[in-house]
């Protein structure tokens, strides 16, 4: 099998000619990518992927986009970087380009190449990163006119949760591309991605709206020297494709976000310190969303139906995490918030399987931090309250309000929150094409 390689070093003017050249050093597929995705519950999903998939199979030869964030994770992606190629070619498969998404010109590149291919395939676009990474780079494909119905994406699980990586099959770890070399690694993702099947999965927008400009702020820098910044705005607005949650589980990530570091054991320690320290403090400071939270409705075409938070359904208001799902899957693959539910708070609802297109979230409630932290090792502590279509009205009590939330692996602390909007997004339609593992 011959394969063809372009570095970012060669010329403009001579790439089309080393393009076509073969490689007389051509090396033999040694492994396959799977072999580090371990075992993963994920039959639901892939056999509702192969029946409600467009009865397409990747083709023989394809184009596919590799978008890489190296400082994800354990920032595996920068050993697919290190030859600094632009694109590896393998006659059996087709092409793939491997886009460095911190470098400019890089991503640049990337996504000018992602427009010229679309006159001639549909090409694959796959993130190796985390679920925080997926929606950015969908985001920007789609502000430069790139049309989502002409792209199948994937995420290979270069992150830190690797949620939706799960789900779909590609496994929870990059442990396989730390120990490969480059060309066998993009081999054998070549090869997968032969064999991968295309269903659609639903995607959603979140706005969040405060009182005043810098109400919003994450965590950002690197690692050693991150640090708590304002967005500078009093509007956030970001799709969401795997969930989005309130309270208690987004303060442990965006404490946790400040200590983050390319160390598994460090990463796993200030983590568990996180947590640790809101389990101490649960006694005197418990955190309750009956004090941040007004009301939670869902807005159909007639009325506003209650879902939590109101006079008549106090029972309904002790907990400290809400958690919107859509896949199915948080906490890196850990829980299983829905299908694990001890029971619904309203016993007189009778709710189904939650699916990856169905156009509803399922929403969860933690009771306290006790329960957050037995669901990381043991799942089944969320209760139901709701299986809806939406769109999702949060209202937010006034006052001097201080909550945290997690849109994807995205922690954000939002101070006087005035409201927050859950819906389908239409860009143009509601669910976006995405790439199922199967196997050979």
């Amino acid at each position: 099998m011959e394969k063809h390689s372009h570095d970012v070093s060669s010329t403009d003017e001579s790439s089309s000619s080393k393009e076509n050249s073969p490689n007389t050093g051509a090396e033999k597929f040694v492994g396959k990518l799977n072999e580090c995705l371990g075992p993963l519950d994920q039959s639901i999903y892939l056999e509702e992927a192969k029946e409600k998939a467009k009865d397409k199979e990747i083709d023989k030869k394809t184009v596919a986009f590799l978008f890489i964030n190296p400082s994800s994770g354990l920032h595996a992606g920068k050993l697919l970087l290190e030859k600094s190629l632009q694109y590896e070619e393998f006659d059996e498969f087709g092409k793939v380009y491997l886009i460095n998404i911190s470098d400019g010109s890089s991503r640049q590149f990337g996504i000018q190449q992602v427009k010229q291919h679309l006159l001639s395939c549909n090409p694959y676009i796959f993130i190796a990163g985390g679920d925080g990474t997926f929606i950015p780079i969908l985001e920007e494909l789609l502000k430069e006119g790139v049309d989502p119905l002409k792209i199948t994406l994937g995420i290979l699980p270069f992150g830190t949760g690797n949620d939706l990586a799960q789900v779909t099959g590609w496994g929870a770890y990059s442990s396989d591309v730390m120990k490969a070399t480059v060309s066998d690694t993009l081999m054998n993702f070549m090869l997968e991605l032969k064999h991968a099947t295309a269903s659609p999965i639903n995607i959603w927008e979140v706005q969040i709206e405060c009182e005043n400009e810098n109400d919003i702020c994450r965590v950002e820098g690197q690692s050693g020297r991150r640090k708590e910044i304002s967005t500078g705005s009093k509007l956030l607005k970001r799709h969401m494709i795997g969930y989005f949650s309130i309270g208690e589980d987004a303060s442990i990530g965006f404490g946790f976000e400040k200590h983050r570091s390319s160390s598994t054991f460090w990463n796993k320690y200030y983590y568990g310190w996180e947590g640790f320290k809101k389990l101490c403090g649960y006694a005197l400071y418990p955190m309750r969303l009956s004090k941040v939270i007004a009301k939670l409705t869902a807005v159909h075409e007639e009325q506003e139906d209650i879902i939590s938070f109101s006079d008549d359904k106090k029972s309904a208001n002790d907990f400290s995490s809400i958690l919107f799902s859509n896949i199915g899957s948080f906490m890196g693959g850990r829980s299983k918030p829905w299908r694990n539910a001890k029971k619904s708070l309203d016993i007189t609802k009778e709710f189904k399987r939650e699916s990856l297109n169905d156009n509803q979230l399922e929403i969860v409630t933690f009771a306290n931090i006790f329960q957050i932290s037995l669901e990381a090792l043991v799942s089944g502590n969320t209760r139901r309250i709701a299986q809806d279509g939406g769109p999702f009205k949060i209202e937010f009590k006034r006052g001097d309000v201080v909550t945290y939330m997690n849109i994807d692996g995205e922690f954000y602390k939002v101070k006087n929150p005035v409201q927050a909007t859950v819906k389908l997004a239409t860009i143009p339609s509601e669910t976006i094409n995405v790439a199922f593992k199967n196997a050979p």
